[in-house]
């Protein structure tokens, strides 16, 4: 009857300390995945691998790069003659994409832009002013993103 109870006793205890060992590690790994997603330099670097995009103006400028910069060959943005406003961007990624890249404008107009493919594995985005800012020398900013 006591070799009962000690083993009864030595199986609870067993299931016990496994319980206690398990909630611990669940514990830590949690607390390290909090720690980590609370972290502003991870979040910038997932960011930039999950959703790559940069932010470049009419003057050919980046004025933010949020991964994008180094999946890309060359990136331009070519201005019209007459009004001097952006009417092409030309986004060359370095290796071929599953879609087109996003190009959004930033600034409060409306531009319609229309995606086609170019020569080898560039992108050419037509940009069509419905409405537009004055002036027409102001800085157009645009939103760049790599659908990968």
């Amino acid at each position: 009857m006591q070799s009962d109870l000690r083993l009864i006793l030595e199986v609870v205890g067993g299931i016990v300390l496994l319980v206690t060992v398990v909630w611990s590690i669940s514990t830590f790994i949690d607390k390290r995945i909090e720690k980590k997603i609370k972290d502003e330099t991870f979040i910038k670097k997932l960011a930039a691998a999950t959703r790559p995009a940069l932010i470049i103006n009419g003057e050919n400028s980046i004025v933010h790069d949020h991964g994008a910069l180094d999946l890309l060959e060359s990136i331009t943005v070519h201005r019209g003659s007459t009004e001097g406003l952006p009417e092409k961007i030309v986004v060359v990624p370095k290796r071929p994409l599953a879609y087109q890249p996003l190009v959004v404008p930033l600034d409060p107009e409306t531009i319609v832009v229309e995606a086609r493919q170019g020569e080898g594995l560039s992108w050419v985005f037509t940009l069509d002013y419905v409405a537009s800012l004055e002036p027409p020398e102001s800085h157009r900013r645009f939103r760049v993103e790599l659908l990968l």
